[in-house]
Formats: C-alpha cells, sequence, structure tokens
C-alpha cells in the first residue's frame, strides 16, 4: 500500500503544474485516490492498535457509472460535487456509499419511467440530492414534504445541472425555483424526459391525495421528538401509501424505518445496507420493494 501511495503522489506532485493541469480530470482523479489512500492508512494505524477507523469512513467517494447507473462510461460525480452537495446540506456524508450500496441490490429498469411515477419523501427538510440520483430510473415526479420554507435550497440548481443529461427548463437566467400555492417547484428534462421537483409545505399526509403512481418511497431523519412529524411512515401510515402503488406493480424504498419501526406486510424484499459508524445516531437502512398487497 505504501508503494502504492508513493507512485501515486509521484504522478501528482512530480515536476510543475500549470494552473490549467491542477484542474484537469485525471489529475482531479489521482489527487482523489491520494486522498483515499492517505485516510486508509491512517484508519489501519487506528485499527492495528484495537482502536476504531476514523478516517476513511470520513470520505465521501466520487460517483462513477460503477455505482449510479443513470451515468454512463467515464461520466461521474467527482469529490468536489459531493462536497459542494454536503456543506449546502443536500446530502449526507454516507450518501456515497449508500447509492453504491444501494445499486448494488437494486439494479434500474431500462423501461422509461411514465408520467405519473412518483418519489414520496416525507419531512425531507433540504436532504433532496441524493433520492433524486436514485428515482431518476423509476420517477418523473419529485414529491418532498417540509413545512417549513424558511431555508430554500437555491444551491441544488446548480448541483443538478451537474448531473450528465440533465437540463433544467427555465427561461430565466439564472435559473430559480418558481413558487405556487404551497410549493416551490423546478421542472428540468433527464434523459430527453421532461420531470417535475414539488416541495410541497404542507402536512405530509396531503400527498395521500396526490393522483399518482407511487414509484419510489424515500424515507429517513425523521422522528417522534420535538421537530419531528410523529408519523409513522413505516408501519401505521404504510397501508394507505401503498394504495398509491399500481395494480399488480411494486415501489422501490430505501429507509431508516423511523419513527415506530417497519411493518413487514407489504415489504416485498427487505435488505439491511451495511453503512459505517459515520451515519446520523447510529442510523440503520433498508431497502427493497413495497407491495400494495399485504402478506
Amino acid at each position: 500500500m505504501l508503494m502504492q501511495m508513493s507512485i501515486v503522489r509521484n504522478n501528482i506532485f512530480h515536476g510543475s503544474k500549470t494552473l490549467g493541469e491542477v484542474y484537469e480530470t485525471n489529475q482531479k482523479c489521482r489527487i482523489e485516490v491520494y486522498d483515499l489512500f492517505l485516510k486508509g492508512l491512517t484508519s489501519l494505524f487506528f485499527l492495528s492498535v484495537g482502536k476504531t477507523s476514523v478516517a476513511s469512513d470520513f470520505v465521501p467517494c466520487p460517483i462513477s457509472s460503477q455505482s449510479l447507473q443513470i451515468l454512463d462510461g467515464n461520466e461521474r460525480l467527482d469529490q468536489n460535487d459531493i462536497w459542494n452537495a454536503l456543506g449546502s446540506n443536500l446530502m449526507k456524508i454516507e450518501d456515497s456509499r449508500l447509492i453504491a450500496q444501494f445499486t448494488r441490490i437494486i439494479v434500474p429498469s431500462k423501461l422509461t419511467p411514465t408520467e405519473k411515477s412518483a418519489l414520496f419523501y416525507p419531512s425531507a427538510g433540504i436532504d433532496l440530492m441524493t433520492p433524486i440520483l436514485l428515482g431518476l430510473p423509476y420517477c418523473t415526479q419529485f414529491y418532498f414534504f417540509e413545512r417549513s420554507q424558511s431555508h430554500i435550497p437555491t444551491s441544488l440548481i446548480s448541483e443538478l445541472r451537474k448531473i450528465p443529461r440533465l437540463r433544467i427548463l427555465d427561461d430565466q437566467h439564472p435559473p430559480h425555483w418558481k413558487q405556487d400555492d404551497r410549493k416551490h417547484f423546478l421542472d428540468f428534462e433527464f434523459n430527453g424526459i421532461r420531470r417535475r421537483l414539488n416541495w410541497v409545505h404542507s402536512d405530509n399526509k396531503e400527498f395521500l391525495m396526490q393522483d399518482v403512481a407511487l414509484s419510489f418511497y424515500f424515507h429517513r431523519g425523521d422522528s417522534l421528538g420535538e421537530g419531528g412529524s410523529g408519523q409513522k411512515w413505516d408501519s401505521e401510515l404504510l397501508p394507505n401509501l401503498v394504495k398509491m402503488i399500481p395494480n399488480g406493480s411494486y415501489c422501490f424504498y430505501l429507509t431508516d424505518g423511523e419513527p415506530g419501526g417497519i411493518d413487514k406486510k407489504y415489504f416485498e424484499e427487505k435488505f439491511e445496507l451495511n453503512m459505517p459508524f459515520i451515519t446520523e445516531r447510529g442510523r440503520k437502512y433498508y431497502c427493497g420493494k413495497l407491495s400494495a398487497v399485504s402478506k
């Protein structure tokens, strides 16, 4: 490992570099690899003396076509893109690993999503980027419910524009969120298909009145305590939610099961994702398929 680090380091730092070369794609990749090596080595030192690894788990890995199938060939979201999203609270520190684990289990369909196919995320805050990345193969309508609108995530637009083949549909320059009644919305196109992102400022339960086909359910970070919705979407409200899945179909999900735990009756498939200790409050994740019919 030390020999590999030496080789990578020499490739990065040998000889003088112009400013343009420092930001060149291959050079950025080398720096990312060197950063991973250094943090991995630090973790090994801690593990060798019986301590917990504290460095490598905090590295947001680049997201490539190997871990996210909406990307083709050499397309990627590099470390800098991930750090920018993290800095704007649009992603969580574990998300690059979470995406890779999810897509190893759930391989996106090649079918084109329908006009009504929807993603639902109750009490989302501004945690928007990862559900969008995971939901693009399945959804044209994205519903993020969040009562508060004190902090409008304006930086999301610039982060979305980094996704290859995604185009924001807005005549104004620069593009911005539009507002209608109790929601902000943003129209965009991905792979030539028009889609809409809805950031809705009302009770989560109002989603149950939407005329959509539930295709992806994303849920994390909610609670029964102060600041949480107190709504148990993975158990008490689940029978109402699965009614929005078209007959004979199913809905993909990614959830932490909180608050209230998981009602297994409607979970056709359930996989626990093995995440490092970096998740907030030791959060566990589960993914699979939801069925409209109970077991």
